[in-house]
């Protein structure tokens, strides 16, 4: 039983000693773009992104994100590795191209900056069909999850 309480203990003092290092939000948004080129037209789709960031706008965010887009010939899902500064980030992952008789897998680049209305331009290189380039905007909400619901120190 002693052994047990030293374990508490420990784990008592580094789990709360302060406050939380990084908040953590989930973004749903919808996103309308235009891809150019021959397969090229009018694009929409969805995305949903977790991302961590500091608690000062000094550092750096990061997350991961899933796209899901209807494209004119059938439609991408998007799978990324998203690292943020203040307004200005990039998304890099792998992508499935899906159409009515194949599925296509490459990668894809995207840029973007803002927090609420987010401009982007999408580089997606598809091994079989070559690269796309769209240029559009994301409309996502940020939702904080934590909300120190966990601080036991601050029960006031």
């Amino acid at each position: 039983m002693i052994k047990y309480s030293w374990v508490l203990l420990i784990s008592m003092c580094y789990s709360q000693s302060g406050p939380p290092k990084h908040n953590y939000f989930l973004n749903p948004g919808v996103k309308f773009g235009y891809a150019f080129g021959e397969s090229g037209g009018f694009t929409y789709g969805f995305e949903l992104s977790f991302v961590i960031t500091g608690r000062d706008s000094k550092h750096s965010s990061r997350g991961i994100t899933l796209n899901y887009d209807f494209i004119s010939e059938g439609s991408r899902v998007h799978l990324g590795f998203e690292y943020l500064s203040p307004f200005v980030g990039i998304d890099v992952g792998p992508t499935m191209y899906t159409t009515e008789s194949t599925n296509n897998f490459g990668f894809s680049v995207i840029p973007f900056l803002g927090i609420f209305i987010i401009p982007y331009y999408n580089f997606t290189y598809i091994e079989s069909d070559g690269a796309f380039n769209e240029i559009g905007s994301y409309i996502k909400i940020p939702i904080q999850t934590d909300h120190y619901r966990y601080n036991w120190q601050n029960s006031d």
